[in-house]
């Protein structure tokens, strides 16, 4: 249900495949649907569970959602629907054309689904910022807290709910 032409890599591997889509994570939406993150079409898919049919697409070259300041991101991982509505991922910010932020980040989106708009609720950087060309992720503590692996970056960080580093 997603057309090559989303896709940024459609190039032949030497193994002989194309891997257009890339599919590196999946998780139930509050609703049952699926929330899926394609890092070669720098999307996330809400899918129908019963159809496989696309509900929406959020990033990427057809995205159903205007994008507010700050929300663009590139190559994600580990979309997550949070108890509070958000949805989080990780932007790997890696390899996209234009791209506006500089360097990998946590996200925290606030997805209006009757408008069709996406904010910026809150970013979270690590004090010496570094770029991850793939994987990464961010975990939800107790408290309030985020930690976030940086992935092909061998690190990770622990931010505090008022956005200070306590852990890097």
């Amino acid at each position: 249900h997603v057309a090559l032409e989303e896709s940024s890599e459609l190039g032949v591997t030497t193994d002989g495949n194309v891997d257009y889509f890339h599919l590196n994570s999946v998780s139930v939406d509050r609703d049952g649907h699926l929330l899926v993150s394609a890092r070669h079409t720098s999307a996330v898919y809400k899918l129908s569970r019963r159809t496989g049919q696309v509900i929406w697409r959020l990033g990427g070259t057809r995205s159903d959602f205007g994008l507010g300041p700050g929300v663009a991101f590139g190559y994600q991982h580990d979309a997550q629907r949070r108890a509070d509505g958000t949805l989080t991922l990780f932007d790997n910010a890696a390899s996209r054309p234009n791209q506006a932020e500089p360097h990998s980040r946590a996200v925290r989106l606030g997805l209006d689904t009757r408008a069709m708009t996406a904010r910026l609720v809150r970013d979270y950087q690590a004090a010496d910022p570094r770029t991850a060309w793939a994987m990464g992720n961010m975990q939800q503590l107790p408290g309030g807290d985020v930690f976030v692996g940086w992935g092909m970056h061998p690190s990770c960080t622990q931010i505090g709910p008022d956005g200070r580093v306590e852990l890097d």
